[in-house]
């Protein structure tokens, strides 16, 4: 069901068990506006997306693309992880972490740009 933009607003949507009154209230749009988009006679505003990511904690890349997970994890489960990680008995996966977290930001682009030619070349294989 979450393969187009206007059926992952849906999924958000129902996720919150909310109609499309209050969810069009929440994101300052109106019902129709709402069911239109839902239907996909109309595509959401950059602003709209926007505001259902702000409102309901949505990950934007998801709700656009599709790619990733609807909600981010918390930043409590992300700190589980880390410290399961970091007091645990992988050595291999401490050395890692720790060497991501020394990486500065031209650093950790160049290393999106090799996981994603990475990936494309797997695809094409």
């Amino acid at each position: 069901m979450d393969d187009t933009i206007n059926n992952r607003i849906k999924l958000v949507r129902k996720h919150f068990d909310l109609t499309m009154d209050t969810f069009g209230d929440k994101i300052g749009i109106k019902k129709s506006s709402v069911s239109l988009i839902e239907s996909g006679k109309n595509n959401p505003s950059e602003q709209t997306l926007m505001l259902i990511c702000k409102e309901f904690g949505v990950d934007y890349l998801w709700l656009t693309t599709g790619k990733g997970e609807m909600l981010p994890p918390s930043d409590d489960e992300v700190m589980a992880k880390f410290d399961s990680i970091m007091f645990g008995e992988k050595d291999t996966h401490k050395i890692i972490l720790k060497t991501l977290l020394d990486m500065d930001e031209d650093t950790l682009n160049a290393l999106d740009r090799f996981i994603e030619k990475y990936i494309e070349n797997k695809k094409a294989d």
